[in-house]
């Protein structure tokens, strides 16, 4: 999901903007700190070593299917309930936001995320070298993962605000204008109703971040990675796939790709997918909050 731009909420939200603007704040005080720390350390060349990846038996099907589950499913899943169910059933949502997903779509993507969920899991516990566990999916210990992905994120916020804003100022000076994001669109919308808004928000704060993960972190990139093109070779080419597939929202893209570079170092180094969802959850879950609470 697009991250929250503190340049674009109205003048009367100060209350807003002035916890964006802390949020920032302190982000790039942990950065600054945690620069100085390994500088006055001398461990740069600890930050930029990378472990190899988790033993597994990937195999390129798997990646197919995986992509499989981003590109086609849903898609597939729409036109399966379609079928299904009378167009009263499922209705379509309010004409007066074309851009908005409508509520079959919704539907579609919550269905689909969960098949996601199941299939995927199954592909970890089948090729990953001590099952879930192996794969870095693992419940124990959740609450310092939590603790965790929130530090994580207070230093990711001012850097994909900071890429958004200079891919916005592109897009700007080129005179093309980026759709917003349907999600977006739907919770802004009073008339959404309300089925739509709850899966929406399910979709964008949990199944979205774990499907995600699983996908790009634990299936593209430790594949990419065994495969011998190179570990942050591995990081840099699942993080452009991952900041592709938010397409049509062109000025995402390339914030989306550092955040997906950050979110691939983070595995990477901690061989936890439960902290890479855990952080891309919290990620989601500040601009839906934000969306909430009345942002623009």
């Amino acid at each position: 999901m697009r991250p929250g731009n503190p340049q674009t909420m109205p003048a009367d939200l100060s209350r807003l903007q002035l916890a964006d603007y802390a949020l920032l704040g302190v982000g790039v005080l942990l950065i600054l700190a945690a620069a100085g720390v390994v500088t006055a350390r001398g461990r740069w060349r600890d930050v930029w070593a990378l472990p190899p990846p988790p033993a597994n038996q990937l195999e390129p099907v798997d990646v197919l299917i995986a992509i499989m589950f981003i590109v086609l499913l849903p898609g597939l899943m729409a036109q399966i309930l379609q079928l299904m169910a009378p167009a009263t059933a499922i209705p379509r949502g309010p004409a007066s936001q074309p851009a908005a997903p409508t509520a079959l779509d919704v539907w579609a993507q919550t269905v689909s995320h969960l098949i996601a969920v199941i299939a995927l899991t199954a592909l970890g516990r089948a090729r990953f070298e001590g099952g879930l566990e192996g794969w870095g999916l693992a419940i124990r210990g959740m609450g310092r993962r939590f603790v965790q992905a929130s530090i994580i994120c207070l230093a990711v916020f001012p850097v994909c605000y900071g890429v958004l804003e200079l891919s916005s100022a592109v897009f700007r000076l080129i005179g093309m204008e980026a759709p917003t994001h349907g999600s977006i669109v739907a919770l802004r919308d009073p008339a959404t109703r309300v089925d739509v808004r709850v899966l929406t928000i399910v979709n964008a704060f949990v199944l979205a971040a774990i499907v995600e993960e699983l996908v790009f972190r634990g299936v593209l990139q430790t594949a990419f990675a065994r495969w011998g093109i190179g570990r942050w070779a591995a990081i840099l080419s699942s993080s452009v796939l991952f900041g592709m597939i938010h397409y049509p929202y062109v000025d995402t893209i390339v914030p989306l790709a550092a955040f997906g570079i950050i979110l691939g170092y983070v595995y990477a180094k901690s061989g936890s997918l439960t902290l890479v969802i855990l952080i891309h959850a919290i990620f989601n879950g500040k601009t839906l909050l934000w969306l909430e609470l009345g942002a623009k």
